[in-house]
């Protein structure tokens, strides 16, 4: 992630990025080795790009064909919550990719007018948050909405009697908490799966801080998410 750095430390400082990058990158291919060989069991990996938000080809993943999703999306839109692009400024910099055209595909990106969901506590959340900064209510409902396109293109593939496993976080705007994990369960619920249950999970390795300042007034502090939730439903 990018950082500001005082202009006083800023002459003589150096990092040779490829250096590092590829550093990075042997790790990676190595500890990938290193699983594979304890686990192959000579399945056939594919990679794609696509958009779940707008839509899933059918040559890709045809209707009702996949047993299994596991996947874990994004907790909010990447300006405000995990700064998406920032993180991938390092690798986009190296192959000379522009972090704003990046930006400009995330979930989120589109824009909302305030309206309800219908399930209760994330609309009660989302009106809380519009007395307190309207500004951020309208980010809030443009990734949500996004977030149930994505969900609702997904179930489309899922096969008769799969199973989806979403690990979400419910993070703090405006000091109010978005239910994601419920938002997640309720969104499936109308696509007609079934609830199974919602797994709670330690964040492992966390580098944020458990408590942040986020309206930037000095001692006004909220906490930052500690909780993963897996949401786990059957169709």
């Amino acid at each position: 992630k990018k950082i500001r750095m005082e202009e006083k430390k800023r002459e003589g400082f150096y990092v040779p990025l490829f250096t590092e990058f590829e550093k990075r990158v042997i790790r990676n291919i190595s500890g990938f080795k290193a699983y594979k060989d304890k686990f192959d069991n000579n399945a056939e990996i594919k990679v794609y790009d696509f958009n779940t938000v707008k839509s899933i080809p059918s040559s890709v993943l045809k209707s009702e064909s996949v047993d299994l999703v596991v996947t874990s999306p994004p907790y909010g839109d990447s300006g405000t919550t995990v700064a998406y692009g920032q993180y991938s400024w390092f690798a986009n910099t190296l192959f000379g990719f522009a972090n704003k055209v990046i930006d400009g595909h995330l979930m989120g990106n589109s824009k909302s007018t305030i309206s309800k969901f219908g399930l209760s506590s994330m609309d009660s959340a989302i009106t809380e948050i519009v007395k307190i900064n309207p500004k951020r209510a309208g980010e809030v409902m443009n990734f949500f909405v996004d977030y149930l396109k994505s969900i609702t293109n997904v179930s489309k593939t899922i096969s008769k009697g799969g199973t989806i496993c979403y690990v979400v976080g419910n993070r703090t705007v405006a000091g109010i908490q978005l239910p994601t994990d419920q938002f997640t369960a309720w969104a499936f619920e109308q696509l007609g799966f079934k609830f199974e249950n919602i797994e709670v999970r330690k964040i492992p390795n966390k580098r944020m801080p458990s408590v942040n300042s986020p309206s930037n007034v000095s001692g006004v502090k909220s906490p930052t998410m500690t909780n993963e939730f897996i949401v786990i439903m059957t169709k």
